[in-house]
C-alpha cells in the first residue's frame, strides 16, 4: 500500500496544472484566443487528465501495473499538442536540421527498444516514441531558429544522449553488481542536463532577452523530463516529476509572454 508521501509529487503537479489552466483561460481572453495558447491549453488539459487517471487508478489498484489505458492516449496528446504549439511559433525559414532529425529518430528508436525491454508493452511504447519524436523535431526546428544552442552544445548534448543510452543498454549484459553504477551514471547525466536547461530557462525568464529564446529553453527543459522519467525509478523518478512540474510553469510563462507581447 502506498503512503500519502508517494502521491505528493503528483498532487503538487495537479494543483500547478489547474492553476496554469485558469491562467491560460485569462490569457485566451486577453489575447483574442491566440492559436499557440489554444494548442498549449490542449496540452495542459491532456496532462491534467493523464494525472487524474493515474491517481484514480493507483488508489483503486495500488502497486498494480497500469494496462494500456486512457492516460497513454493523453500523454500522446500532450506531446503532439506541444509540438503543434512550437510549430505555430516557429517562422517559415529555418536552417536545415536533417542531421538532427536523423539523430532524434535514432535516439527515440533506441529509447522505445529499452522501454519495450523493460515493460514488454509494444504498442503503447511505439506510439509514445512517435509522439515524443514529433515534439522533439519541432522543438529542434524552433531551437535552430532562435540559435539557443551553439554547435558545441549540440555536440555535447548528442554525446550525453549516447552515454545515457549506452549506460542503460549495458545493464542488460553486465553482471548485476555493475548495474547500479551504470544506472546511477545515467541518472546523474539526465539530472545535470535537466538542470542545464532549467537554469538557462530561469535566466531567460529574469532577463530581457528574446522571448522566443525563453520559449525554446523552457520547452527543452520540459522535453527532457519524459525522456528522463521513462528511464528512472524511485527517488530519481520523483526528482524528475518536480522538474516536470516546474517546467510546466516555465512553458506557461513563456507562452503567455509571447502571446501578450
Amino acid at each position: 500500500m502506498r503512503s500519502l508521501n508517494d502521491y505528493i509529487p503528483a498532487l503538487i503537479q495537479l494543483l500547478v496544472l489547474v492553476y496554469i489552466l485558469i491562467r491560460l483561460y485569462q490569457t485566451n481572453v486577453w489575447t483574442g484566443r491566440a492559436v499557440s495558447v489554444i494548442f498549449f491549453s490542449f496540452a495542459i488539459v491532456s496532462w491534467l487528465l493523464s494525472d487524474l487517471y493515474w491517481v484514480a487508478y493507483d488508489l483503486l489498484h495500488p502497486l498494480t501495473r497500469m494496462p494500456f489505458a486512457a492516460n497513454e492516449i493523453a500523454e500522446w496528446a500532450i506531446f503532439i499538442s506541444l509540438g503543434v504549439t512550437l510549430a505555430e511559433l516557429t517562422g517559415p525559414v529555418v536552417a536545415p536540421i536533417r542531421a538532427e532529425v536523423i539523430g532524434i529518430v535514432l535516439f527515440m528508436t533506441v529509447n522505445v527498444a529499452l522501454w519495450i525491454a523493460w515493460s514488454g508493452e509494444w504498442v503503447q511504447d511505439i506510439m509514445t516514441g512517435i509522439a515524443l519524436a514529433y515534439c522533439l523535431i519541432h522543438l529542434t526546428r524552433h531551437m535552430r531558429q532562435t540559435g539557443v544552442l551553439s554547435r558545441t552544445c549540440r555536440i555535447a548534448l548528442g554525446l550525453v544522449c549516447l552515454l545515457i543510452i549506452a549506460a542503460n543498454a549495458a545493464t542488460f549484459c553486465v553482471p548485476e553488481k555493475y548495474t547500479g553504477m551504470l544506472e546511477l551514471t545515467a541518472y546523474i547525466l539526465m539530472i545535470l542536463t535537466e538542470l542545464y536547461f532549467t537554469v538557462r530557462s530561469v535566466i531567460a525568464l529574469t532577463g530581457k532577452g528574446d522571448r522566443q529564446v525563453f520559449v525554446s529553453l523552457s520547452f527543452a527543459a520540459h522535453a527532457w523530463c519524459p525522456i528522463s522519467m521513462y528511464m528512472s525509478s524511485g527517488v530519481f523518478y520523483n526528482i524528475e516529476m518536480y522538474f516536470f512540474t516546474f517546467s510546466a510553469l516555465l512553458m506557461f510563462t513563456a507562452i503567455r509572454r509571447e502571446a501578450t507581447a
